[in-house]
C-alpha cells in the first residue's frame, strides 16, 4: 500500500517522509526480499522507490540472492 501510494503520487506532502520511512522500514523487514510482492508490483515497488529517492534501498533489494517462501508457501511440518 506504501508503494502505491507512492507510485501513483496521491500522499500529501506532509505526509510524504512518514510513508517513505514506513515504506523503506517495511522492505527492511524483510531482509530486502521481495516477499508477497508479485510479478506485477515489483515494478511499481521499484518505481516508488526512485520517485522518493531511495534507490539505496532498491539497490539492496537487488542484491538480495537468496530466496525465502512467503508464510503461505512454506511446507508445514
Amino acid at each position: 500500500a506504501f508503494g502505491a501510494a507512492l507510485w501513483l503520487g496521491v500522499t500529501p506532502v506532509e505526509l510524504l517522509p512518514v510513508v517513505v520511512e514506513n515504506f523503506v522500514n517495511r522492505i527492511a523487514s524483510f531482509q530486502y526480499r521481495m516477499v508477497g510482492v508479485g510479478f506485477i508490483g515489483v515494478r511499481y515497488i521499484f518505481e516508488a522507490l526512485a520517485k522518493v529517492n531511495r534507490t539505496d534501498v532498491a539497490i539492496k533489494m537487488l542484491q538480495v540472492t537468496e530466496s525465502v517462501a512467503a508464510p503461505c508457501f512454506r511446507k508445514l511440518h
